[in-house]
């Protein structure tokens, strides 16, 4: 297994009645060309002291393998086109508790374990929600960051990597106005772009520090707008599409909200403006009202048990 990378989590899958017909394994794979070519992307499968490969249809965030048998399941990609290929990424910003404004900035690969060692890692600290980058990033290429004030950062840059949740750590001089971060490629592209207007960044702020507002903000430890988000990232482009309708159309319940608000929103974007319009009850009841319109009704079913509402 020494030619082979990973490409998305390990998982321990089993059935305990009936057959399944078909298993989609997530990964964080750019579907291009190089990723889809024969032979370069498998499921890997794991049973007892046996180890195979199987071939596996990529979609964009999943791999879909049919009539699956089970055991331990992954998605892995040979290292010669691995080097080649180009993956999902996001960034994770956290304001941390000092006196002055230090953010952490991480750039990762789209990776559930990685996300979560992050989260474990700032659990103190807060969270700034921010889209993900434009565009997808290769392994081991370098990054940098930059601001739009005077500040300190370090390491002045770092590289994409599979294991660890590499970051930032940005020390701003003088944060009293609104800031404008960038990541750059070694070629001096940019691919992310985002602006962290002041009162997302105070310690004051109820809307940006989840654990200084109420409790029904929070489920656990997770914000419900980073749970909101989540739901929407597992949204295709043409179903977001749909669901920004939803959300411009008259509802008994909710009061529409104006196509103007929504005619260039990403995902964050969305869920800041049904949190800012409806309240996080609100937002997180729209959300799962709107997907059961669109026939979702499992991912209705999903956040309703992550957000622990009764029925």
């Amino acid at each position: 297994m020494n030619d082979y990378k990973p490409c998305g989590p390990l998982m321990d899958i089993t059935v305990t009645s009936g057959t399944l017909k078909e298993i989609h394994l997530p990964h964080f794979i750019c579907v291009d060309s190089v990723s889809s070519a024969d032979n370069a992307v498998k499921a890997l499968h794991v049973k007892g002291s046996e180890v195979s490969l199987e071939r596996c249809e990529l979609t964009r965030f999943h791999a879909k393998l049919l009539n699956p048998t089970f055991s331990l399941f992954g998605v892995i990609a040979q290292c010669f086109p691995y080097f080649f290929m180009k993956f999902h990424c996001e960034t994770l910003i956290y304001r941390t508790k000092t006196p002055s404004l230090k953010l952490h900035v991480y750039l990762i690969l789209k990776d559930p374990k990685l996300k979560e060692e992050v989260e474990k890692t700032e659990e103190n600290n807060m969270r700034i929600i921010k889209p993900k980058p434009d565009k997808a990033l290769k392994i081991d290429d370098c990054y940098t960051l930059k601001t739009s004030c005077d500040s300190t950062i370090k390491p002045p840059s770092l590289n994409l990597t599979t294991r660890k949740a590499n970051f930032f750590d940005v020390h701003i001089k003088d944060a009293e106005e609104c800031i404008e971060l960038h990541i750059m490629t070694k070629e001096d592209e940019k691919i992310w772009d985002v602006n962290i207007e002041s009162d997302e960044f105070s310690m004051n702020s109820s809307v940006s520090d989840s654990r200084q507002s109420t409790s029904s903000t929070t489920v656990g430890n997770r914000p419900v707008r980073e749970i909101l988000l989540e739901h929407l990232e597992y949204l295709k482009d043409e179903d977001l599409i749909l669901f920004k309708w939803y959300l411009t159309e008259d509802d008994a319940a909710f009061q529409k909200t104006p196509e103007c608000k929504l005619e260039k929103a990403v995902r964050c974007d969305i869920v800041t403006c049904m949190i800012k319009q409806h309240g996080v009850d609100g937002a997180a009841e729209l959300t799962m009202t709107i997907l059961r319109k669109m026939q979702k009704n499992n991912d209705a079913e999903q956040l309703q048990k992550k957000l622990d509402i009764k029925d």
